[in-house]
């Protein structure tokens, strides 16, 4: 079986070891860094099928919706929640497989909800989690989830929590992203120069996530070759 990667930004396709290797052992797999939103997520997708791919994953960080989904904490998942409340499943069995080799003290499972814009506060995350139930929030799995079904092709999620539900975003954070998933430092020195009082919760989320990313660079050291 051949497996498509897609993640949104290039820091997460890095915690994987080369763009193209063997998965579980058993699968070849490709990525695509396809940058941040449903709409890019969805585009690769349908490339990675269109690539003769017969499962694909959405691979990357995400939020905190649960209480219980702290930073650093990986989880697998095999259901993904659009905005418009749309659940899309995949058979369980790809993303059973990816949890079992990970073990159960590595990875947990749980739903992900994929919102049309950031989460950026407590509030938002806890109305999202009371409409989904969903461990967590990101922007692209619920496209690359449907992108999927409609083809009858596998899906999985494997994210690691950056912020917890509880933890309201600097807005510095929001201004450091690319449409093509790079980062860029001066619009959040600027904001930051407007804001200095961003700037401790700004070095806390860095922290989270830079944690985040070795979780899953670890993921991918035991999941590929």
């Amino acid at each position: 079986m051949r497996i498509g990667i897609v993640t949104a930004l290039t820091a997460e396709a890095r915690t994987l070891p080369a763009v193209q290797g063997r998965f579980l052992r058993a699968h070849d797999y490709e990525v695509r860094c396809a940058g941040p939103g449903a709409a890019r997520a969805a585009e690769a997708a349908a490339a990675c099928l269109a690539a003769r791919c017969e499962a694909v994953l959405s691979w990357g960080v995400a939020g905190g919706l649960s209480a219980a989904a702290r930073p650093g904490d990986l989880f697998v998942a095999a259901t993904a929640i659009g905005a418009d409340g749309r659940r899309h499943e995949s058979d369980g069995g790809f993303a059973g497989s990816i949890a079992t080799t990970l073990g159960v003290h590595t990875a947990r499972s749980g739903a992900i909800f994929s919102s049309i814009e950031p989460l950026c506060d407590a509030d938002s995350k806890a109305r999202a989690q009371y409409d989904s139930s969903a461990a967590l929030v990101d922007l692209e799995s619920a496209s690359i989830a449907a992108t999927c079904v409609a083809h009858g092709a596998h899906f999985a999620a494997i994210r690691a929590v950056v912020d917890p539900a509880d933890f309201n975003l600097p807005s510095a954070a929001l201004l450091g992203l690319n449409a093509d998933g790079r980062t860029r430092a001066l619009p959040v020195l600027r904001r930051l120069l407007e804001r200095p009082q961003e700037i401790i919760p700004l070095l806390r989320l860095a922290w989270w996530h830079a944690r985040a990313l070795r979780v899953l660079a670890a993921a991918a050291a035991r999941l590929c070759q």
